[in-house]
């Protein structure tokens, strides 16, 4: 008897200091995030075109993490404040990836069930007080110099037109600016948004129209695309470096060496701050 409790006794302490060491974990919630779609005011806010790439997860201000759409992951907290903000990618380089300051986190109750698989289909909106004081959509005007518009099926992003630029020996190089723009600076964020589709580098710029005079600061070269393809550019630095009066949004760029001809295409153009 005495041996049997003594063999209970020493089981039980190795059974005890095994959940010591290896405690039992928690079983996870999983979330499922197949998209997050934006929705706009076309008429003060344009189109709802996007490329929400990645969903930045909070659980009661918790970080879950930031995971790739479509996303399908473990979460252990239990809380049911769950906050997702849309991720994009920051001059369209995929290892700078930000949560998008003018796009508003989606935010909801829900009760988190261990080893179930839960579906969350955000719906997301630009964030109350972002102006747009470029806002080309190209379906009623053209608010840039040296670029035409085309209503060809096929070539158009959506709607009925989109800008237009073809190059060819005739035409061997362009450059098309907007309109002028009041732009804070000061560090206030400010993006330029644009869908693209282009047979040939083409260059960002932004004219700084300052009161010793213009100038233009270069902001990134963009690269052919034979599908149309969103960006989001960062003028935040650009525009703080150089107070001015005004700003333009220029495109620049030539004729590809040993090509007949190039045609680039842009729509759904915008300056966002706040």
């Amino acid at each position: 008897m005495r041996i049997a409790g003594f063999l209970a006794f020493t089981i039980g302490l190795a059974l005890g200091s095994c959940n010591l060491i290896n405690p039992v974990e928690p079983t996870p919630a999983y979330l499922h995030i197949p998209a997050i779609t934006l929705t706009t005011d076309y008429i003060d806010e344009g189109s709802a075109s996007h490329s929400i790439v990645d969903a930045w997860v909070y659980v009661d201000n918790q970080v879950v993490g930031v995971f790739e759409l479509p996303a399908e992951f473990p979460v252990l907290e239990t809380g049911s404040k769950i906050q997702i903000f849309p991720g994009i990618k920051q001059d369209g380089i995929s290892n700078t990836r930000i949560p998008y300051p003018f796009y508003e986190a989606h935010e909801q109750q829900y009760s988190l069930q261990p080893a179930t698989v839960d579906t969350l289909s955000p719906s997301i909106r630009y964030r109350s007080g972002v102006i747009f004081p470029l806002k080309e959509d190209f379906e009623i005007g053209n608010d840039f110099t040296e670029m035409g518009v085309t209503s060809v099926i096929g070539d158009v992003r959506e709607g009925t037109k989109s800008g237009f630029i073809l190059l060819d020996a005739g035409i061997p190089d362009f450059v098309a600016s907007s309109q002028p723009y009041t732009l804070p600076g000061n560090g206030s964020r400010v993006f330029l948004e644009m869908d693209y589709r282009n047979e040939g580098f083409f260059n960002v710029l932004l004219k700084i129209n300052a009161t010793s005079g213009p100038d233009l600061q270069y902001v990134i070269t963009i690269n052919p695309k034979a599908d149309w393809n969103k960006i989001y550019i960062d003028l935040t630095s650009a525009v703080s470096s150089h107070p001015a009066n005004s700003y333009q949004v220029v495109f620049a760029g030539e004729l590809p060496q040993g090509k007949l001809e190039a045609a680039y295409y842009w729509d759904n153009i915008k300056l966002v701050h706040f």
